[in-house]
């Protein structure tokens, strides 16, 4: 550690910093941090303005919110947890590698669109009228 203290980056399936992993005493476990989503993602009263009904590649998608969390549910499929990740990013809880990313008007009040991600693949979701 001549050169100064060394540091563990660890990333996502994306290539962002999800936790810096640093040793901080010689004898003892490196102390990981963590990257926490914006508290906002937290918000139920900015998480009201993404709920809705969404036109998902032909069938119907319910974002609804339980608590300060968001649930996706699909006619036929069960319910999945949103968790956040960052500016108005989601991902799936049990399936990460699949992602959703809500497009707000200018004033951040209504979703004009959902763009589901997946291995570089984009599904648009409209708003159901």
């Amino acid at each position: 550690m001549a050169d100064g203290l060394p540091l563990l980056f660890r990333t996502g399936l994306k290539g962002r910093v999800e936790s810096i992993d640093i040793p901080l005493e010689a004898l003892t476990e490196a102390i990981s941090f963590a990257r926490r989503a914006p508290k906002r993602l937290s918000d139920p009263a900015f998480l009201q303005r993404l709920t809705g009904t969404y036109s998902l590649a032909g069938t119907n998608a319910d974002i609804e919110l339980q608590g300060n969390t968001l649930v996706l549910s699909i006619t036929g499929r069960p319910s999945l947890r949103l968790e956040a990740v960052d500016g108005t990013e989601f991902r799936l809880e049990k399936v990460k590698e699949v992602s959703l990313r809500f497009v707000l008007d200018k004033k951040e009040e209504v979703v004009k669109e959902i763009r589901v991600i997946q291995s570089g693949a984009v599904v648009v979701a409209k708003p159901v009228d």
